[in-house]
């Protein structure tokens, strides 16, 4: 049997592995890095309960924004070690603080985005900083289940998909709030992989920490920090980072991102957060250059948690069309690079394919846009993309 009619549209929570009695499901990489279930038709016995929680498949729902604010942290420290104003952190810290657990994304000791538990506030700095790059669930969802069986309180923070997936298998729990952000879609692990590879060799040395929007040089101007193992640091600009030029590109996003199905308010969030970009139009006094929060709440859920935390931060009343209008991701996918298939064609999961694949697709000169229209055609033509 099938999960979905259109493999492509799978958004690799792995909760269809997770809810399987029979063990019939495992998620695999497949174009790239990317993990999608494949089914064991020996073990399958076509129950349907992965396609029946799977959120791709769960009736659309629209939600009606309550409120819509700008928020700034009010230690400057925390604000500037957070990817924006802090939002997120001021959340989990009130939910680890009265008790709960929280669920959110970090880089594990491989430095491989997975989504963890945590009910310390020490844990907190793990989850700070965005990351650009698909995390795995895989191993999260037993423990947000144990979590909510132990009747505790849970925070979880991730992409709107992996909140619709949460919020699939464990919405009627009334301890489980969601919060997501404004997203662009998920990058390919595997190049990231391939990405810190290179950062090592060309350095000579071993990454202990990666940042991918640090702030030494202003929220504004956020470049990736790499802290190595003997405690030097290097600072990368994202013109100088091929990694965000690809992200820049659109190129090595997963399939489901150029037609997002939780765009336009379609969100099981109780809150979305993100950068408040544009915020110095109409609230200047909140524009430091430290970062500002984006915050929309969706649901009772969500406001009683976001009123909870307003005497930690300075809060200013937004309207939504702005907040709209200056992040469109809220209401519309990205667009679908136009060599994206000629990209992951060529592109066979090493460092030379992957620079092979970026030299053909990306830019230069008239001469390379002459054969990357040529390759395109002909590989078109034989039915290989």
């Amino acid at each position: 049997m099938k999960i979905l009619d259109n493999e492509k549209q799978c958004v690799g929570c792995g909760l269809c592995a997770w809810v399987c009695d029979k063990n019939a499901i495992t998620m695999r990489a497949a174009e790239g890095g990317f993990l999608y279930p494949q089914i064991d038709a020996e073990k399958c016995v076509s129950c349907q309960k992965c396609r029946s929680f799977c959120p791709v498949v769960k009736e659309r729902k629209k939600v009606e924004p309550q409120e819509c604010y700008a928020l700034n942290d009010n230690r400057d420290e925390r604000r500037r070690k957070s990817a924006s104003g802090g939002a997120a952190t001021l959340f989990f810290e009130e939910t680890i603080g009265r008790g709960g657990m929280v669920c959110g994304c970090r880089l594990d000791e491989n430095l491989q985005a997975v989504h963890d538990t945590a009910d310390s506030i020490e844990s907190i700095d793990l989850f700070r900083d965005s990351k650009y790059v698909q995390s795995d669930m895989s191993a999260a969802w037993g423990k947000i289940s144990s979590s909510l069986s132990n009747g505790k309180e849970l925070l979880v923070c991730g992409t709107p998909c992996q909140m619709a997936a949460v919020n699939s298998r464990f919405g009627k729990n009334d301890n489980l709030t969601t919060v997501d952000f404004v997203c662009s879609g998920v990058p390919d692990p595997q190049i990231f992989e391939i990405y810190k590879a290179d950062i090592e060799k060309e350095s000579g040395k071993k990454i202990k920490e990666f940042y991918f929007r640090d702030k030494t040089n202003g929220w504004k101007k956020s470049n990736i920090k790499v802290v190595f193992t003997d405690g030097t640091q290097q600072i990368i600009t994202r013109k100088d980072s091929y990694y965000f030029k690809l992200f820049g590109g659109n190129l090595y996003f997963r399939e489901c991102c150029y037609n997002c199905r939780f765009k336009k308010f379609n969100t099981y969030a109780d809150i979305t957060v993100g950068d408040y970009w544009g915020i110095e139009k109409i609230h200047p006094e909140l524009d430091d250059d430290s970062g500002c929060s984006l915050v929309i709440v969706n649901t009772d859920k969500g406001k009683a948690l976001a009123d909870s935390v307003k005497g930690r931060c300075k809060v200013a009343s937004t309207p939504l069309d702005f907040a709209v209008q200056t992040h469109p991701k809220l209401e519309k996918s990205i667009n679908r690079a136009k060599y994206r298939d000629l990209f992951f064609h060529i592109y066979k999961g090493d460092e030379k394919s992957l620079k092979k694949a970026m030299k053909l697709c990306m830019g230069g000169s008239v001469v390379r846009k002459i054969k990357r229209v040529l390759y395109s055609k002909a590989l078109s033509a034989i039915g290989k993309i």
